[in-house]
């Protein structure tokens, strides 16, 4: 799920610095981002991953994804549907993964976050569902790298590196989209 995702971003997704400097743990401005964060809003749409193979759905808009960030690690799990209007649950997939942080910097923000997220594992479940089939087995090892910031003081917003973003000499982008993506508490 691409939402989710962000954390693992990552959602974003170790603790030494990223890209230099710092320490083995967060400084204390980083507690604000720890926590449990939903998916604010969103529609049933289709799961295009290739572990999937375009058999599922899942349905933000009935907060199914969550995020509990701590200081090192951060867990999603996602609930996943067999039908369209997303009213069979199938299961649900939990990936876990690990945190770099280091403090970034945009113009007009506060308390902004470098991140780096890399998946270490997932779990898929029945969880009451009719379970969930595998086309093929997720990667793990893969990383993302993000800008993340407290909106209205209770959003937790990305900027993801995307291949349309302008991104610093460590490969963090340099600037949040005018409609981020963000999560709830």
């Amino acid at each position: 799920m691409r939402k989710a995702n962000y954390l693992t971003l990552a959602l974003a997704v170790a603790l030494s610095a990223c890209g230099g400097g710092g320490g083995n743990t967060p400084a204390a401005n980083f507690d604000e981002f720890y926590g449990t964060w939903k998916v604010a809003s969103g529609t049933c749409t289709q799961e295009k991953d290739s572990w999937a193979g375009g058999r599922y759905y899942y349905n933000n808009a009935v907060t199914s994804a969550t995020t509990k960030i701590e200081s090192n690690s951060y867990e999603t799990k996602v609930t996943y549907y067999s039908d369209s209007a997303c009213s069979i649950k199938a299961g649900v997939k939990t990936v876990s993964g690990t945190l770099k942080w280091s403090q970034g910097s945009v113009a007009g923000r506060s308390n902004v976050a470098r991140i780096s997220a890399t998946d270490t594992g997932y779990q898929f479940s029945a969880d009451g569902g009719t379970g969930l089939s595998l086309s093929s087995v997720p990667q793990t090892g893969s990383e993302s790298k993000s800008l993340i910031d407290i909106v209205d003081g209770k959003n937790l917003c990305f900027s993801n590196n995307t291949s349309s973003s302008v991104l610093d000499k460590d490969g963090y982008p340099t600037t949040f989209p005018d409609t981020p993506t963000c999560l709830i508490r």
